[in-house]
């Protein structure tokens, strides 16, 4: 989860600070949307963006189960039973012990991005409100 909130500080200029963070963390919710790895578009289409007038959070919502692993890697091991199963793209069955998948960072990458850009989004949303 990448979040932006109070603790950067933000002055309280009315609106202003609402349409900084929503500027914000629809661009790190954009960024992350390319970023994410694609197979059928759900992970893509999960991550969301939660603005109030404190603070802004990016994440993943429903139940995504894979989207932590995609982001961390991790290895899948199976609970109950000796090997996990799956159909492959051709439609084939697929067995293992256990599968290790590698990390495809997009939500802190997306976030690390956008956090450079803070202070230009900051100014930008500022001038607005002063003209």
């Amino acid at each position: 989860m990448v979040e932006i909130n109070s603790k950067w500080k933000l002055p309280d200029v009315g609106m202003a600070k609402k349409a900084i963070l929503a500027r914000t963390t629809n661009k790190i919710k954009n960024l992350a949307i390319n970023k994410a790895p694609y197979d059928t578009g759900i992970l893509r289409k999960s991550i969301t963006t939660d603005i109030t007038t404190n603070y802004g959070k990016v994440g993943v919502g429903g139940d995504i189960k894979y989207a932590k692993i995609q982001e961390y890697g991790g290895t899948i091991r199976p609970k109950n039973k000796k090997l996990l199963a799956w159909k492959t793209k051709g439609g084939k069955w697929a067995f293992a012990k256990k599968v290790t998948i590698k990390p495809q960072p997009y939500l802190m990458p997306a976030g690390k991005q956008i956090a450079n850009e803070f202070p230009d989004i900051l100014v930008a949303e500022l001038n607005k409100t002063t003209k």
